[in-house]
This record gives C-alpha cells, sequence and structure tokens, in this order.
C-alpha cells in the first residue's frame, strides 16, 4: 500500500516559509557571526604567516649562499 500525503501550498503560504526560513538564518548568522570573523583573521594570520616564511625564511639561506658564489639573483 502507498500512502501518499499532499499538502498543497498557495502563494501565500509559500511566501510565509520563505520569509521565516530566512529570518531563521538572519538569526543563526548573528549569533555566530563572531566566529566567521575569527576563523577569517585566523586564516589571515595563517597565510601570512606561511608566505613570510617560504618567501623569507626559507629563501634566504639560498640567496645568501648564491650571494657568495656571486650569482646575481
Amino acid at each position: 500500500m502507498k500512502t501518499e500525503t499532499s499538502t498543497d501550498f498557495n502563494e501565500q503560504q509559500s511566501i510565509l516559509i520563505i520569509k521565516e526560513m530566512i529570518k531563521v538564518s538572519q538569526k543563526k548568522l548573528k549569533n555566530d557571526g563572531i566566529l566567521f570573523i575569527i576563523w577569517g583573521w585566523a586564516m589571515f594570520i595563517t597565510y601570512i604567516n606561511s608566505y613570510l616564511l617560504y618567501n623569507i625564511v626559507l629563501i634566504y639561506p639560498y640567496h645568501e649562499i648564491l650571494s657568495k658564489l656571486n650569482i646575481i639573483l
């Protein structure tokens, strides 16, 4: 036996459901927004540290060795 439960929505009910979902999402984002900001800053600091580590800390010894060999970069 197959039972079907169909709920027919009219335009007004659909719009009310959409508006309610938007309000719930806005409340969630407002409550959890600080976590997104902290996450963004953490990622920014991580990427800056990675860039500095790779381009300054790791490349500098190679640059020093090559300059001692009179190879200009």
